[in-house]
């Protein structure tokens, strides 16, 4: 378009100066020399006026075009349907979205008019609102369902009256934005409120929500009522009408610190709770639930539970003495060899077999009787007895406990190993005392302690091997590059050279070169095994160089496909150099002979101070079984290099979903003194 603009002005300059030295040409013998001049200098006038006519014609243009050009980019790429109509209905167009809305792309709908693509009904329907938009001062918004080819959708649409110069109009801009799922969540929200206003007002329990109110230093100090519902009315006999919007202390100010205290930790924490306690405000035991759905709130949900606490008080006092010879029939077991015995909340003894009279009399020299203390200042000392006072205070405030521990070697006893369980006793939901059962592990720690000395033995051992292992490798791998490398290359310069003289006899020559040719593939050969024994790239380059090495030469023997993602980690220590690459090495073996793969990715980076190598494939995968299995040597190889480096191997797998081996080796977990023993 410019360029057609500017040959046109450019052709009426040419012609406007033609036409002029035309009618110059024709009255040049009737006027003078000055008047001809005259008439030049108005024509170039003429032609400079029109050549800048010219570049601000052009410079409109472009600013032209790229508001266009801005227009379609916003047309095309806008995120909700856009699309013009005649006023009779006819489309101008559609953008990419609007069109996608239709099952089709913009071109489809160029010109066809609104009764082309709706039935009757609703193409009518359509057109009135189009009419309605022409003569509407404001846009229109409409929300409805639509009945489209891809189905029916919820719409917010925008019919706007487009108009042109001196008020001309010239059809309707609608902008369809789809609100299908924000229509559903509107929905689900106000059926998920209308269902919660039933619960919150036909619930039986006490309901009641609150905002925390702190103090200057930030602390609880009282909260604020914010709504009730008719059950807690009726549990407090407070009325919503002189709660709601008043604070604690306001109507009930005897409330005290402990429950402030405790629904401020529910409000700034977000930590639920669940408890029973007293309130003397309203002289009842409750059951109360406390939540936080919102920072600064809670809601409180309790039942009254006076009537029940107070029958368990009338039971636990009625009935003592049958518990008590109930609890003496459970718990005494004569027949073992194992300590047991038990303890009321007072630490007094309950009930004991023979095994603790004996033990303890062996001890202290004491004989003990039922409702003594079992923690008696003569008979233990200071440190033993708050060993036992605190294990009994935990047990009595609901905790189990298991614990085994040592007791060094006396006069009177040898040293023991001990195994004790220490369980609350519960009456109803009352704890009375606490059960304890004590039994000698000696020989089984001593069992422990040989077998971790043999693993131990064992694991040297294997890192012992492994190291000499490796050791001959790497010396085998020299000597293979150094001694037999540099024969066969002065075997080949030798024979290169007989070539050379004896170039004149073709069946020599022919032979020789046969000759040179095999030397040259055994020299690679020799440099392929010497890399695989010890690569020296690991060595000088580093572990990432190392990797990408390996994975070219496994994808030429292979043809799979290895895409890697390395990133330049430092690993000072050979021996974690070398694991990481020997794992990846027998990864991408039992690849080939096992995954049926046909991708291999593998990934090297340092996160949080450890280094992470991952391999995986999308091959079939392996069993639950196999990779358990103790005949996977293989696996186990790869387990016992990355343990003796302190790292840590996984391995995710599942039937036709590809394996995954995750290595990770910590960057500070291996000393410098043990790198340098163990480098080879």
């Amino acid at each position: 378009m410019k360029n057609d603009g500017k040959r046109s002005i450019i052709q009426l300059i040419n012609r406007d100066e033609k036409v002029l030295k035309k009618k110059s040409s024709a009255t040049n013998s009737m006027r003078s020399e000055s008047e001809v001049f005259r008439l030049v200098q108005e024509l170039e006038n003429q032609k400079i006026d029109l050549q800048n006519q010219n570049e601000e014609y052009i410079h409109a243009l472009e600013l032209l075009q790229e508001s266009e050009e801005r227009y379609r980019l916003l047309h095309e790429n806008a995120g909700i349907g856009i699309g013009y109509y005649k006023p009779d209905g006819t489309i101008i167009s559609y953008n990419h979205l609007a069109a996608k809305f239709m099952n089709g792309v913009p071109e489809d709908f160029d010109g066809k008019s609104i009764y082309d693509i709706f039935p009757q009904p609703e193409a009518e329907f359509y057109h009135n609102r189009i009419r309605k938009a022409l003569s509407a001062d404001q846009p229109v918004v409409y929300e409805d369902l639509v009945s489209l080819p891809s189905g029916d959708k919820c719409f917010m649409s925008t019919y706007t009256k487009i108009e042109g110069l001196n008020n001309q109009i010239l059809g309707v801009q609608i902008n369809a934005q789809e609100i299908t799922e924000r229509r559903k969540v509107e929905d689900n929200l106000r059926e998920s409120e209308k269902k919660f206003r039933q619960l919150f007002k036909n619930m039986t329990s006490g309901v009641a929500l609150h905002e925390i109110i702190l103090n200057a230093e930030g602390n609880p100090c009282n909260y604020r009522f914010l709504e009730i519902n008719p059950a807690f009315e009726k549990l407090t006999g407070l009325k919503s009408i002189n709660l709601i919007g008043k604070t604690a202390l306001e109507v009930l100010p005897s409330t005290e610190p402990y429950w402030i205290e405790t629904y401020g930790q529910v409000a700034l924490t977000g930590k639920a709770i669940n408890f029973e306690s007293y309130s003397r405000e309203l002289c009842k035991y409750f059951q109360v639930n406390a939540y936080s759905p919102e920072p600064g709130k809670f809601v409180t949900i309790f039942l009254d539970i006076t009537e029940r606490r107070q029958n368990e008080e009338r039971i636990l006092l009625s009935n003592s003495t049958i518990q008590r010879e109930q609890l003496e029939k459970e718990t005494l077991i004569n027949s073992t060899t194992d300590v047991i015995w038990s303890v009321d909340r007072e630490l007094r003894l309950i009930t004991a077999n023979e095994a603790f009279f004996k033990d303890t009399k062996a001890l202290t020299g004491w004989t003990f009787k039922l409702g003594d203390k079992v923690l008696d200042e003569n008979l233990y000392s200071s440190e033993l007895i708050a060993f036992w006072k605190e294990l009994y205070e935990r047990v009595i405030e609901g905790q189990t406990i298991k614990k085994e521990f040592y007791t060094p070697a006396t006069d009177h006893t040898a040293y023991n190993w001990l195994e004790l369980n220490l369980n609350p006793i519960y009456v109803g939901t009352q704890i009375i005392g606490a059960a304890c059962f004590g039994r000698t592990i000696t020989d089984r720690k001593d069992a422990e302690a040989e077998l971790c000395k043999s693993n131990d033995i064992q694991k040297q051992l294997l890192h012992h091997m492994t190291e000499i292992r490796e050791n001959e490798r790497a010396l085998i791998s020299r000597e293979i590059h150094d001694q037999l490398g540099q024969s066969l290359t002065a075997l080949k310069l030798d024979l290169n050279w007989l070539q050379a003289k004896m170039s004149k006899t073709p069946e020599i020559k022919e032979k020789l070169s046969g000759m040179v040719n095999i030397v040259t593939s055994t020299i690679k050969d020799v440099q392929r095994i010497s890399s695989e024994l010890r690569p020296g790239i690991l060595d000088d380059l580093g572990l990432t160089a190392a990797i990408e090495w390996y994975a070219e030469e496994f994808e030429k023997r292979s043809n799979l496909i290895v895409k890697l993602d390395l990133d330049e980690v430092q690993v000072s220590n050979e021996q974690a150099n070398l694991a990481l690459f020997r794992v990846m090495q027998e990864s991408l073996t039992n690849i080939i002979r096992h995954a049926r793969a046909k991708n291999v990715q593998i990934s090297l980076h340092e996160m949080n101070e450890h280094i992470v190598l991952d391999i995986e494939d999308d091959g079939i995968g392996m069993s639950v079984e196999k990779l358990n299995s103790i005949h996977s040597l293989g696996l186990l190889g790869m387990h016992d290099r990355v343990k003796q480096v302190g790292g840590t191997i996984d391995i995710l797998c599942g039937s036709d979903a590809g394996t995954k081996i995750r290595i990770c080796i910590s960057s500070e977990n291996i000393s410098p003194e043990l790198s340098k023993n163990q480098r080879l």
